[in-house]
């Protein structure tokens, strides 16, 4: 009951046969990291990147700024050059905070979509 009021969806026993699985495959352990950016500042440090289902590489969770690399490999399918060099470019405008907000509405970004 806690499990599911946390987060308002899934089944405990399902979670848990999951980690068995992976430990089964030999994944000797399994970690769960939280990302509590309200809580805990930590974007002067962060070095996170997130890619999204859609192939966007998220250059904060609390930001819009992407780089859509599913976009730029198709056109340049035999160019890591230029993969590379939008990559760097991308990474001189990562946010140096979060607000979780975009042309100001509140931002918000199920996880499922965002990968992690």
């Amino acid at each position: 009951d806690r499990f599911r009021y946390i987060t308002r969806h899934g089944v405990l026993a399902e979670v848990i046969a999951g980690i068995d699985a992976a430990v089964d495959q030999g994944y000797p352990d399994s970690r769960i990291g939280f990302i509590s950016p309200h809580s805990n500042t930590f974007c002067a440090s962060c070095n996170r990147l997130r890619l999204t289902a859609e192939g966007r590489l998220l250059l904060c969770l609390g930001q819009e700024q992407s780089l859509s690399l599913r976009d730029l490999i198709r056109q340049h399918p035999s160019d890591d050059s230029e993969v590379h060099r939008a990559l760097h470019a991308a990474l001189t405008h990562k946010p140096a905070s979060h607000d979780f907000q975009h042309d100001g509405e509140q931002l918000v970004r199920f996880m499922s979509a965002t990968g992690g």
